[in-house]
């Protein structure tokens, strides 16, 4: 299991930066954890960007998440 990523992690991000994406968009169900939980939902709720909102629904809507 890889661990979550850091750039997601901290709120001063920039998430049209390169780095951010990819972290995002490399995610699956298995680097999520109730603990960094917290961090996509504040990331959904943030962004206006539609593609991320959509990959996060989709990783938060799998109900094999522990």
């Amino acid at each position: 299991m890889n661990p979550f990523p850091e750039v997601l992690t901290d709120e001063n991000a920039k998430e049209r930066h390169p780095d951010f994406k990819k972290a995002l968009f490399e995610l699956n169900t298995e680097n999520i954890t109730t603990e960094n939980l917290n961090h996509l939902i504040r990331i959904y709720t943030n962004t206006k960007e539609i593609s991320y909102r959509n990959k996060i629904l989709k990783l938060l809507y799998d109900p094999s998440i522990s």
